[in-house]
């Protein structure tokens, strides 16, 4: 008692009055999974970056394009982290078109991220979805449910998809030498990040 557990809080708890990051990148999609605190955030940011919608969509697009690219090298494992809510493409759709029994787990820190995920994507066969914080990527590495879903003894692909610019230069470089260095040899690391 009296002392926190030093790994991550994976879970950030629902709150309609307060704006998430996943729901704004929703409504910039066009999606229908957003409150007005998400949407008046979404207003702040284009009123900053006019280019954010634009960004959103072509930032998925690309993703689609990798995600595809790296199953055609032979990749059937794929790791999706801060996944956001459930739009099209989704990840599992994109590699299963390319390989059908693609595996691919979907990691993020949001508690309507995660209630959606499992109750869309997580009936897709292949699929899993799991809590985890990105600023701490050994506990999602080493989750049980992560370890029985995927083989780590075959290549991974990780996809960081706009994320990283959400940590300052010297998390974000921890994070991904992380991951990197917990991934077995011939995996892949997709990543894009949004910069004003």
């Amino acid at each position: 008692h009296g002392h926190a557990k030093p790994g991550a809080q994976p879970v950030r708890p629902f709150s309609a009055a307060e704006p998430s990051i996943a729901r704004v990148w929703d409504f910039l999609l066009g999606g229908k999974d957003n409150f007005a605190a998400d949407r008046e955030l979404a207003a702040k940011l284009l009123r900053v970056f006019p280019r954010a919608t634009e960004l959103a969509r072509e930032s998925r697009q690309f993703q689609a394009r990798a995600v595809a690219h790296v199953a055609a090298q032979g990749v059937r494992q794929f790791i999706d982290l801060g996944c956001g809510l459930p739009t099209v493409p989704n990840t599992h759709e994109t590699a299963q078109s390319v390989h059908p029994d693609a595996l691919v787990v979907y990691v993020d820190n949001d508690e309507q991220v995660l209630t959606h995920a499992g109750s869309i994507l997580g009936k897709a066969p292949g699929v899993c979805t799991v809590a985890g914080d990105l600023s701490h990527p050994d506990e999602i590495l080493y989750n049980w449910h992560v370890r029985r879903a995927l083989d780590f003894f075959q290549p991974i692909c990780v996809i960081l998809a706009m994320t990283l610019h959400f940590c300052d230069a010297e998390v974000a470089g921890r994070v991904t030498h992380q991951l990197i260095d917990g991934l077995p040899y011939g995996s892949y690391l997709i990543v894009s990040v949004g910069q004003l």
